[in-house]
């Protein structure tokens, strides 16, 4: 992994900020911390214990060799009009929001949540199936999430707007609107 300063034109906007850019060398140390916390887990289930919830170093930095984005990394960028994001992409000066959720056989997904002010050119999932050792991406249109239902009344925008952190389980959404992968990555 590199740390860069980066500089980028955003809708003929002048950015620039730091990110981290993961290498196709991380993949291996990624391949290890990957089948480690697959172990643990395994240790964690047999104390009837709920899984480790699934590594950023895993989710971003897997995300970033495969794209070619940086991982902001909570950093600021100037010229953006958001700093939420988790990626950047200094080609097109797109703000990505990854969410990323991992499930074994007989487990269901957890929800994710979103910020009362979630801002994003791009919203990619990423589901880690750990039965088969294989991520996969999705591209979710950026405008929609806000319509889902987080209970029966409300939808994300509902809670954002009342300044809440609304909680969604995104992989039955991928299902129900029969979205297709942008990527595979097999372990």
């Amino acid at each position: 992994m590199k740390t860069k300063q980066v500089a980028f034109q955003r809708q003929n906007i002048s950015c620039s900020g730091t990110a981290d850019f993961f290498e196709d060398s991380d993949l291996e140390a990624m391949r290890t911390a990957y089948f480690s916390w697959k172990s643990l887990n395994e240790v964690y289930k047999n104390f009837n214990m709920r899984r480790a919830n699934f590594p950023e170093f895993l989710s971003e930095g897997l995300t970033s060799v495969l794209f070619k984005w940086g991982r902001t990394n909570g950093s600021h960028f100037t010229g953006l009009p958001a700093n939420s994001m988790d990626l950047i992409d200094i080609n097109t000066g797109n703000m990505i929001q990854l969410k990323a959720c991992s499930t074994t056989t007989g487990t269901h997904p957890g929800p994710t949540s979103f910020g009362p002010n979630s801002e994003f050119d791009r919203l990619i999932f990423m589901h880690m199936d750990c039965d088969t050792d294989t991520a996969t991406w999705y591209e979710l249109k950026a405008d929609e999430y806000k319509s889902w239902a987080v209970n029966r009344t409300e939808t994300i925008a509902d809670q954002q707007a009342q300044g809440r952190r609304p909680r969604v389980v995104i992989l039955p959404q991928i299902k129900e609107h029969n979205i297709q992968p942008i990527k595979t990555f097999k372990f």
